[in-house]
């Protein structure tokens, strides 16, 4: 077994700056990234892009707000603006070919 000096000097372990000095030591944190896909929409329309962007942006597990708070917002200024940009946007990378 290591001695406590040994196991602090190895790679990627270290000392906790609020620890006692006896501690052992700790992992290095690390993160994560996640990416995933929630969907497209029908089509980069006006009306698709408003249909896709209220189903997605309603969806608590991406917008956390209190719905009282958020849906007035989404509905009279996000959903009235966005649909334009977002649509050009994915008219950029949409494949016609393979709708």
């Amino acid at each position: 077994m290591l001695d406590m000096q040994t196991r602090r000097d190895a790679p990627g372990m270290g000392r906790l700056a609020h620890a006692p000095g006896d501690h052992p030591p700790v992992a290095p944190a690390r993160v994560g990234v996640l990416l995933v896909n929630l969907g497209t929409p029908d089509a980069t329309d006006y009306w698709s892009m408003r249909r896709y962007l209220g189903e997605f942006l309603s969806d608590r597990r991406v917008i956390d707000y209190p719905a009282w708070l958020w849906q007035p917002l989404l509905q009279l200024i996000i959903l009235s603006k966005r649909p334009f940009s977002s649509g050009e946007a994915y008219r950029g990378i949409w494949n016609n070919e393979l709708n």
